[in-house]
């Protein structure tokens, strides 16, 4: 759907095209589906992002200029900041992933080719899984 070339067989010529192809044949709110657990996740992890940032930076500012400003502690700190917002937002979006397979996989409409190889890979991850269990 990005490529400069697309080919000729596509689904969808364009962004906009893929977009309202899908609110004419899913409806208005389908392509805002999973954005509520998103947002939910991206408040905490934000806050958290620049609560470390601004803490590491003043930390590591002091201990290597002191009263001064350093481009080591701005990268060190933005480094760390972002490992903390990543650990923090990762569950949000695999929730929001699963959630969204979950539906598929319950749904019983018409499936195209690329929901079908979908599909059939998450059953086989949870009959492997259901497998270990036992």
């Amino acid at each position: 759907m990005q490529s400069l070339q697309p080919d000729p067989a596509a689904r969808y010529r364009n962004v906009m095209d893929a977009l309202k192809r899908i609110v004419r044949t899913e409806g208005f709110w389908r392509p805002m589906r999973g954005l509520n657990v998103t947002a939910t996740g991206a408040g905490p992890a934000h806050a958290l992002y620049f609560a470390c940032y601004e803490k590491i930076k003043k930390t590591l500012s002091d201990t290597i200029h002191p009263g001064g400003n350093s481009h080591i502690a701005n990268g060190a700190a933005g480094c760390v900041a972002t490992l903390f917002h990543d650990a923090a937002m990762n569950p949000a979006e695999v929730h929001r992933y699963l959630v969204d397979e979950i539906e598929l996989l319950t749904s019983h409409k018409p499936m195209d080719d690329l929901q079908f190889r979908s599909k059939s890979s998450w059953i086989l991850v949870f009959e492997d899984l259901d497998a270990r269990v036992k």
